[in-house]
């Protein structure tokens, strides 16, 4: 399925960009959270007219992502839990659970943003987080897990 991206997607392509992807991921996705639409002969066209529109919403979008990752790479968050012996964590820390301490913190998050490549937090130690705000913007948080102290 043809689609024409209306936003840059990491790995995909720029604004503008005619890509072809498959049909799931084109309306599970891509159509669904406006980032591209259908690529027919009268949405290329009716993109030609709204390009200048979408290149200055775009650059907009990425100062912005900018000022919210200088923000963030200077924050810490210290987090509790009980714990074994061993630092084992009677449970974990997920996306969701560090997406609302980062909103508690003062910098609204979604748990989409969270960036957990070695799956959920469950041990306690420092980590750094990554927060993936656009395409070509990321930031980086300190975790904290302590123990629960009895």
């Amino acid at each position: 399925m043809k689609v024409i991206l209306l936003k840059k997607i990491a790995k995909l392509g720029n604004i503008g960009d005619i890509v072809k992807v498959s049909p799931g991921f084109a309306r599970n996705f891509l159509i669904r959270f406006g980032a591209a639409t259908l690529a027919t002969n009268e949405a290329i066209a009716s993109f030609k007219e709204k390009q200048d529109k979408l290149f200055a919403a775009a650059e907009l979008d990425l100062e912005s992502a900018k000022r919210r990752a200088a923000e963030m790479n200077d924050i810490e968050i210290t987090l509790t839990a009980k714990a074994g012996a061993t630092g084992k964590l009677f449970g974990s820390f997920t996306a969701k659970d560090l997406a609302g301490a980062i909103t508690q913190a003062g910098f609204k998050t979604e748990k989409r943003e969270i960036m957990l490549p070695n799956g959920p937090i469950r041990s306690v130690g420092e980590y750094n987080i990554g927060v993936h705000l656009h395409a070509d913007v990321n930031a980086s948080i300190r975790v904290i897990v302590v123990a629960e102290e009895e």
